[in-house]
């Protein structure tokens, strides 16, 4: 490059052509190919260009010791500024290689969770259906039994153990659907206080409800229900046996408030601030007779957030706690409900398909002795081929049968022209799996275990 301009040049630009090669070595190799462009072009130009220049006005031997000066710091300057920008690229480079490879981790182990409280509550849910179907069958024949209530009571903690975990990681993943409607305020607190009550009653304690009636709130009643139940039992808990537990309510301005007090063993500022965090729990006794995951305040706070409200809670130790909920009213009114008819005692035709033939057993004695004609298949092929002699009018199946899962059960039967009512009976609880079932032709899809009430339900269905 140097040899064609030097016509041009004509010694008075002895370091122009030379600056190219040391800005491309430096900004493609780095300080070592930068100090090496410096110190070869210093080379050449002291042992070829300058004894061949004829000094001039222009170029003295002063000048150019000035010149290989500036070229010198600026070239190393320029050298170390290359090197550190393309550390600083390869370190960028890098952290976002590792920021992708973490996120494909974490999506496939956020995948993995998922799958793992998927099976894990079919897995829990599954042996806990023929333990309530028993228990239902045996309340029949002895109505008063204190070992039929501790079953009941531990089914139903297990049972919300397991809601529990699902609802936390939907809550997470943002999959919670509210089904709203207008309900009175007064309504919800009495159902929560009616789902508590057998802890209530173990426990002695009294509830002191002021709740007017005419707060009408556009929620979803499950859900805020289950808020209300969830504060009860926290405050049940950590009560003593025999105390009053304050609900009151009443509207402020556009919004509805509503306080759970209790004079329990209170929360110090630390507890306090995490008391609305996943599995956080105050101290308990090393035999956890309470039990529970310190889900249910998290759960119920994030439901509430979900309703545009708030959940809050002041507390003192040995003093008590109360925790106040906050939604908004509605100037709509409850619709008119119409009264249900009883479930039919008897004439239904039902066939129960679940490969738990412990579970599927218990069922049909239930459903048998209340009145109703029951045949029982333990896989697909059985169910179909019982469905050549025998229709039913409401059929209950299980998804994780072998061979044949129940959504292909499902399709056969509805390829067969069954005019039975589909239910999906799973220990499967998700969204996703509520909706291939619905895709696949179930009428509903409901969880497993099943308790007498749900099963007059899903009776009461039938077309």
């Amino acid at each position: 490059m140097r040899m064609p301009l030097e016509p041009f040049l004509s010694g008075t630009q002895v370091w122009l052509t030379f600056w190219p090669a040391v800005f491309l070595a430096s900004w493609f190799g780095g300080a070592r190919a930068g100090i090496t462009a410096v110190l070869m072009t210093l080379v050449v130009v002291y042992s070829w260009l300058l004894p061949d220049m004829p000094h001039s006005v222009v170029l003295t031997p002063t000048r150019a010791i000035i010149g290989a000066s500036v070229f010198v710091v600026c070239g190393f300057g320029f050298a170390y500024v290359a090197e550190v920008t393309r550390r600083s690229r390869d370190e960028e480079r890098r952290s976002r290689r590792a920021a992708e490879v973490a996120r494909r981790e974490a999506i496939e182990a956020n995948r993995a969770k998922d799958e793992f409280l998927a099976v894990l509550g079919h897995e829990l849910r599954n042996p806990l259906a023929p333990v309530a179907s028993a228990a239902g069958l045996l309340r029949m024949r002895v109505p008063e039994s204190r070992e039929l209530d501790v079953i009941d009571r531990q089914v139903r903690h297990m049972s919300r153990l397991v809601d529990d975990l699902l609802d936390i990681s939907r809550i997470v993943r943002g999959r919670v659907e509210l089904q709203r409607t207008v309900n009175d305020l007064a309504a919800l607190v009495e159902k929560a206080a009616e789902m508590v009550m057998p802890q209530r009653e173990r426990t002695g304690h009294r509830f002191e409800i002021d709740v007017p009636l005419g707060i009408f709130v556009d929620v979803d009643a499950a859900r805020i229900v289950q808020v209300l139940t969830n504060v009860l039992v926290n405050a049940l808990k950590y009560s003593g046996p025999d105390q009053a537990i304050k609900i009151a309510a009443q509207r402020s301005g556009e919004r509805a408030v509503v306080t759970i007090a209790d004079h329990g063993v209170g929360m110090d500022d630390m507890m306090l601030a995490r008391a609305f965090e996943p599995f956080v729990q105050g101290a308990q006794d090393i035999d956890r007779s309470d039990g529970g995951l310190g889900l249910g305040l998290a759960i119920a706070r994030r439901l509430v957030e979900l309703h545009a409200g708030t959940l809050t809670a002041t507390s003192k130790v040995g003093v008590g706690t109360t925790v106040e909920m906050t939604l908004a009213v509605t100037r709509a009114t409850p619709a008119s409900v119409a009264v249900e008819a009883p479930a039919k005692a008897t004439g239904q035709r039902i066939l129960v398909v679940d490969d738990n033939e412990d579970g599927a057993q218990m069922l049909a004695d239930l459903l048998a002795t209340r009145g109703h004609v029951v045949k029982v298949a333990y896989d697909g092929p059985t169910a179909l081929e019982v469905l050549r002699t025998f229709v039913p009018t409401l059929a209950l199946v299980d998804i994780g049968l072998p061979g044949m899962d129940g959504h292909e059960l499902c399709r056969h039967m509805r390829d067969r022209k069954v005019a039975a009512r589909l239910i999906a009976v799973t220990g499967y609880g998700r969204e996703s799996d509520r909706e291939r079932a619905l895709e696949a032709g179930f009428d509903d899809h409901v969880v497993k275990p099943l308790s007498v009430s749900r099963l007059d339900e899903l009776i009461r269905g039938i077309a």
